[in-house]
């Protein structure tokens, strides 16, 4: 006798299996910060990152939008912010898939902005040279640093990489597992159903053959 599978135990499969083995976990990292004021930065410091991460980026919000600034290197474990907002440190595998991540970090004091994020502590300051002799040149105006402007992306509160990555994880499991085991019992029904059938048909016709002997 066939039995029929139980309707939790599909919903089991459907809901609980397809989150195991296709999410991708992220680990929390641990971080601490300051804000130094002789420099009028934040100072990063964080550790306890997967093994398996090969690049990381800085997530970046304020009033403006959201701003991603990316590291193609491994994590040295510091960090200068030089922005004012919320920061987050997101860690990425071979695969680019977000592997850790660590908590906000609010960087609410920084009084002048440059926004030149570095992956690691600045140098301390050199000492200032002396002014150059008076010529009836005018001085050469210094060359501002390299500040390049970070590249805004919109919409980027859903629809991450991450996000999207993890919805194919589901979809695989729908299409290649949960669907052929669903097709299976489909089968398995009609199958006892075609059977129930048949015999029913077979034992009429011999009631039938007796009643016409008689």
């Amino acid at each position: 006798m066939i039995k029929k599978i139980p309707l939790w135990f599909c919903l089991f499969l459907f809901l609980f299996l397809p989150v195991q083995a296709g999410a991708t976990s992220v680990t929390t990292v641990y971080h601490s910060s300051y804000y130094d004021s002789s420099s009028d930065t934040y100072k990063v410091t964080y550790s306890g990152w997967p093994s398996n991460v090969t690049w990381f980026q800085l997530y970046f919000t304020d009033h403006s939008g959201t701003y991603e600034r990316k590291f193609m290197q491994k994590p040295t474990g510091y960090q200068t912010l030089t922005c004012n907002g919320t920061y987050q440190i997101q860690f990425f595998n071979s695969s680019n898939q977000m592997v850790g991540k660590t908590g906000n970090i609010l960087t609410s004091n920084i009084k002048t902005q440059t926004c030149v994020s570095a992956p690691e502590p600045e140098p301390p300051p050199t000492a200032e040279e002396p002014p150059p002799p008076t010529t009836e040149e005018p001085p050469t105006p210094p060359i501002p640093p390299y500040n390049p402007s970070p590249v805004q992306i919109p919409y980027q509160t859903l629809f991450t990489p991450a996000f999207l990555d993890e919805m194919w994880g589901y979809f695989k499991w729908v299409m290649f597992f949960i669907a052929p085991l669903l097709m299976i019992w489909i089968a398995l029904e009609v199958v006892k159903l075609f059977v129930v059938t048949m015999k029913n048909r077979i034992t009429d016709e011999g009631r039938r053959g007796r009643y016409d002997d008689d």
